[in-house]
């Protein structure tokens, strides 16, 4: 069986995270009428009433929307970390990269063996408010050494516990995993479902970290062409998942 190459899932994962990394150097800049200018990370804006803005060392200011002129985005003057209260996201657009590990037994008719696989994910939803998510993942699994890759695409369904820099979380993925086919391998995927629980801890640059474990199901149906023959394997996948992963 063709083994899928470590390194092009490297490449993929480098390819996703240097982007959400280059972003990190982006802060809010306030301009008002009479001419002032102040840089930082924007925390709450309420129409025609107020604007809460966090600078530099962790200070939290308000001010009049009456008296802004406009609020844009711009690259850092000089990159600098922002220390002091963490940023709780609350809606808004967010996206998601996660590795980690599909840890258990694998069932076919050939046989039961146990190992454990290594997974990238990556998400891209919206938050309604700070305790509720939804949106879309797609993933690379390799369940074990030698297996085929396996590609999932799942609706995502996340929630919040506490409004706290570190706070519990739960999540729910639904959806179908595809067989990543070869010369040699064909066949197809099967319906895919993860479920799990985990720890989030927000930083000051509204980036969260998090940490989870989880319940997979999902499975394959391969039809192996090789020096004896077609010959079929159907897998099934229960595993205990384990999962890092940044938030923006």
């Amino acid at each position: 069986m063709k083994r899928f190459p470590g390194y092009i899932i490297l490449l993929l994962f480098l390819l996703n995270v240097l982007p959400a990394m280059a972003q990190s150097y982006v802060e809010d800049v306030v301009y008002f009428d009479n001419g002032n200018i102040i840089r930082g990370q924007i925390i709450e804006i309420l129409p025609d009433s107020t604007l809460i803005i966090q600078v530099i060392g962790g200070s939290q200011l308000v001010f009049n929307m009456n008296d802004i002129d406009h609020i844009s985005k711009e690259d850092m003057l000089k990159p600098v970390k922002y220390h002091g209260i963490p940023v709780l996201r609350d809606s808004g657009f967010f996206n998601s990269y996660l590795i980690g590990f599909a840890i258990g037994n694998g069932e076919s008719n050939w046989g039961r063996t146990s190992y454990s696989g290594f997974s990238f994910e990556t998400i891209y939803g919206y938050y309604f408010n700070h305790y509720v998510g939804l949106g879309a993942g797609i993933g690379l699994h390799n369940y074990s050494a030698g297996s085929n890759l396996m590609i999932p695409l799942y609706l995502h369904f996340e929630g919040t516990v506490l409004h706290k820099a570190i706070t519990p979380f739960y999540f729910f993925n639904t959806g179908y995993e595809f067989l990543w086919s070869n010369p040699i391998v064909s066949g197809h995927g099967s319906p895919y479902l993860n479920l799990g629980i985990g720890t989030r801890f927000f930083t000051a640059r509204k980036v969260f970290w998090q940490i989870s474990a989880g319940f997979l199901h999902s499975g394959a149906t391969l039809m192996i062409n090789d020096w004896s023959g077609i010959r079929t394997q159907v897998l099934q996948y229960n595993r205990m998942t384990l999962r890092i992963g940044f938030t923006f």
